[in-house]
């Protein structure tokens, strides 16, 4: 990832894009909205669609490796970080929540403030 720091070095990277660069994005972006997928990601330098319920398989093995209660925000912090997977946080929570209401994890501690600190444990 790159820090804020960084961004004046990173517009050293910048560079030009032909007319034919910029048709092809936009034809792939077409196809893309064509698909109407619920999730887009860069996968291995593509911007692809994926089901609603790719990160699950993320999810599910991060949560393996914590203690029984953890907040939201440690899972979801450790999937963005052992998988860098360049997927928002937002996302990542939003599975969560399906996790819960599913019933795989279960809400132990509520926090309405702060959402990402509301403490859930395993059930499965």
């Amino acid at each position: 990832m790159l820090g804020p720091e960084m961004y004046y070095e990173a517009l050293k990277l910048e560079k030009e894009i032909t007319k034919k660069q910029i048709e092809i994005c936009s034809d792939r972006w077409k196809e893309l909205c064509k698909e109407n997928a619920p999730m887009r990601l860069m996968v291995s330098g593509n911007l692809v669609s994926l089901p609603e319920d790719f990160l699950d398989s993320f999810i599910r093995n991060t949560t393996i490796k914590l203690p029984e209660k953890f907040t939201i925000a440690r899972l979801v912090g450790d999937v963005m970080g052992v998988y860098e997977l360049m997927v928002g946080d937002f996302s990542l929570y939003e599975r969560v929540l399906c996790f819960v209401e599913r019933g795989e994890l279960e809400i132990v501690e509520e926090c309405k403030e702060k959402p990402m600190v509301t403490r859930v444990k395993k059930t499965i």
